[in-house]
């Protein structure tokens, strides 16, 4: 077994680089490696690195069981990593500004990434079977913001942690589903790992926890906690962490909003209350589809999203509602505006385009610019009816949840879309890469 852990690896400097691949004056390969099972690499930083890692050396070298956690790629070209021939499971890492090819998945290779986030990053993915079987990316629960391109013909994008994906992996085809293999709990459907962050945590938490010389508070089981109490050791100089506080958000799927609680790690949530018009609370969930349920005697351990469970009172009437885009004055908008029942988000860098007929989203989108977001007040299944138009090349509209996670991503054929998504109370829609015009947008709920 391997452990690669809490290191900080800069861009390297070769004043000696005589070989026909100038390209290792940057220095060649922070975390290679090759023939080898069992390997973890967490909370290790990467800044500006180039051919930042390598798994196999060729495509006939074999790995086995490799797994990316809590790592941060801040300003690195390419190789996070490039994997040949191995199964690997890739969370809660941040790759921020990537300025090549963040991951290059060849050779029968297969990746199951969850809950990462990638940021302004050049190119995300790059797919080839160089003369073996598939590669594959099974991506759940992941945030794309900014991304400029990327090949999707390798991205499985699923919504479903069960879901299995087609790939040429030689080890275990579905290993991240099969306990018997991975560390999958197959009764919750997760896997079965001690921190599990959102997605949406990751740029703020990461910078704070990956890197030499940072060692979170971490529950290490059967191994004896480090010792700071001696004065002048290495670990610390006789003073005690602060206790360590997680936050709890509750997203009240269209009940009266709670404020975020910040609690300390053992204790339990404060009381708290919210209301739904003709509806009668039944709880808490951890999971956005309200598969399971949390007691508020529960200790807290780690961040944590918590979703309300209600029940339609048998008096109230089901009622249809729709959301309707209204045109507002023409002109190229720097800040976020009204249009009908939706808000279009813009700023001075990324504006946005209103015309007589349409608004013009002017290339790619996220969350927060070239996007328009619905409330729609319910986690209920809506129907979204949208009259987008885009370029000669393929173009694709995205569909969000509040946390960022993909609900649908639609190839633009220049007629009206049908769309239909639940989970959430809040939708962002934008384009993937490059500009939309917007002709008329209704969402029914």
């Amino acid at each position: 077994y391997y452990w690669i852990h809490n290191n900080t690896f800069n861009i390297g400097k070769n004043n000696w680089d005589v070989c026909s691949e100038h390209d290792k004056g940057d220095g060649d390969g922070s975390t290679d490696i090759k023939k080898i099972r069992n390997a973890t690499y967490s909370y290790n930083k990467y800044i500006g690195t180039h051919k930042t890692g390598l798994v196999g050396g060729s495509e006939k070298h074999v790995s086995a069981n490799l797994t990316f956690h809590h790592n941060y790629y801040v300003g690195c070209k390419s190789r996070m990593p490039y994997a040949r021939q191995a199964n690997m499971h890739m969370y809660n890492n941040y790759y921020d500004s990537s300025t090549g090819t963040t991951m290059q998945i060849y050779a029968g290779a297969y990746a199951f990434i969850e809950n990462c986030y990638f940021k302004n990053d050049k190119k995300t993915f790059d797919f080839n079977n160089k003369g073996y079987t598939t590669p594959a990316v099974k991506s759940y629960n992941n945030i794309f913001n900014g991304s400029k391109n990327y090949d999707i013909s390798g991205v499985s994008i699923v919504t479903d942690r069960a879901q299995t994906v087609e790939n040429g992996n030689i080890f275990n085809k579905n290993f991240d589903t099969d306990s018997s293999f991975f560390y999958y709990d197959s009764t919750n459907k997760k896997s079965d790992v001690t921190i599990m962050n959102q997605a949406s945590e990751l740029p703020t938490l990461i910078p704070t926890v990956a890197g030499a010389g940072i060692l979170p508070n971490f529950n290490l089981g059967s191994f004896t906690d480090i010792d700071t109490s001696t004065s002048g050791s290495e670990s610390g100089s006789g003073s005690t962490d602060a206790p360590t506080k997680y936050t709890v958000t509750f997203e009240t799927n269209g009940g009266t909003a709670i404020t975020s609680q910040e609690v300390t790690s053992g204790n339990t949530i404060s009381t708290v209350s919210t209301t739904r018009n003709g509806y009668t609370f039944k709880g808490w969930s951890t999971k956005a589809d309200l598969s399971d349920s949390f007691e508020v005697t529960t200790p807290i351990t780690g961040t944590l999203t918590l979703y309300a469970k209600w029940e339609q009172n048998s008096s109230s009437s089901q009622t249809t509602n729709t959301l309707t885009l209204s045109i507002p004055t023409k002109g190229k908008q720097s800040t976020n505006f009204t249009a009908g029942d939706f808000t279009v988000t813009a700023t001075s860098e990324k504006q946005v385009t209103v015309s007589d007929d349409n608004i013009a989203l002017g290339g790619g989108g996220s969350m927060t610019y070239r996007s328009i977001i619905a409330n729609v007040g319910t986690t209920d299944e809506v129907t979204i009816v949208i009259d987008v138009r885009g370029g000669s090349n393929d173009r694709y509209l995205v569909v969000t949840d509040s946390n960022g996670n993909s609900k649908s991503e639609t190839l633009v054929t220049g007629s009206v879309l049908t769309i239909k998504v639940s989970g959430s109370s809040t939708y962002y829609l934008y384009s993937k890469s490059n500009g939309l015009n917007i002709y008329s947008l209704t969402i029914t709920i």
